[in-house]
């Protein structure tokens, strides 16, 4: 790998025997008088067992052939060469929470053909997935369940990390500032400051006013319809939320020291 820029690359090793530890150690050259090294420490790695030998007459197996990842999202495209009646999609990986544990989730993927593609949302950013994938084809006269087939080698796909912020209050990945207003910069999940900027697009809605025909006014300069409250990701912020979202912010708020990636 030469002429390597950048701080992350990958390096997939091909052609090693099945179930054999292989010790790996990276390191970096660099251009002086001197001609400098420094390597990693040695790791290790076991490769899978060998594939067992497919029954005669059984259609072949997909293939994942391409992905394309976004920061909470990755698409997959397979070759199958048969046309299956449709396809089962297995992913697995950290779902909902940075630091929940990884979870297999299937996909019906109902579409026929002898390739496909399928979108998987709702990801966490700069996190590692694995895909594989099934075809199935009708049961004789299509009685009963379909037939499923082998499954495809399994791949591993990164989604994209996202753009972190710069400074003291750098959040440790996957966090991000929360936004809520001008200056928040607790770190929380991608999804937290979504739904916080949802609540915030809200914050006129959920006002209380009373209404004397023509005319409308607001009861108080920040009274909340109820069943809302003040949210109080600062003493100052009334925006207008439910009583379940203004105990998440004041749980994120605690954990905002630990969520930096250097805490003071």
């Amino acid at each position: 790998m030469d002429n390597v820029k950048g701080s992350e690359r990958l390096l997939f090793d091909s052609g090693l025997q099945p179930n054999t530890e292989h010790r790996y150690r990276v390191c970096a050259f660099f251009i002086t008088e001197d001609g400098d090294v420094e390597c990693s420490e040695w790791t290790a790695g076991r490769t899978g067992p060998p594939e067992q030998p497919r029954q005669p007459n059984r259609p072949p197996r997909p293939r994942i052939v391409e992905e394309h990842a976004g920061e909470t999202w990755i698409g997959i495209k397979w070759e199958a060469g048969h046309n299956y009646d449709s396809y089962f999609i297995n992913v697995a990986g950290p779902f909902g929470t940075a630091r929940g544990p990884r979870e297999l989730r299937t996909i019906k993927h109902d579409d026929d053909g002898t390739w496909g593609y399928q979108r998987v949302d709702g990801l966490l950013p700069g996190r590692a997935y694995d895909f594989a994938v099934q075809g199935c084809r009708p049961t004789f006269l299509g009685i009963g369940d379909d037939q499923c087939f082998d499954w495809s080698t399994k791949v591993s796909f990164p989604t994209q990390a996202y753009p972190l912020h710069s400074g003291p209050h750098t959040c440790a990945p996957p966090f991000v500032w929360r936004e809520a207003f001008d200056g928040d910069t607790v770190c929380v999940e991608v999804s937290r400051r979504t739904q916080v900027a949802a609540d915030n697009a809200q914050a006129q809605a959920r006002r209380a006013y009373t209404c004397t025909p023509p005319n409308c006014t607001f009861t108080g300069p920040d009274t909340c319809k109820v069943p809302y409250v003040w949210r109080e990701a600062r003493p100052s912020d009334h925006v207008c939320v439910p009583v379940r979202e203004r105990s998440q912010v004041a749980s994120e708020n605690g954990l905002a020291r630990e969520r930096l990636a250097d805490p003071p």
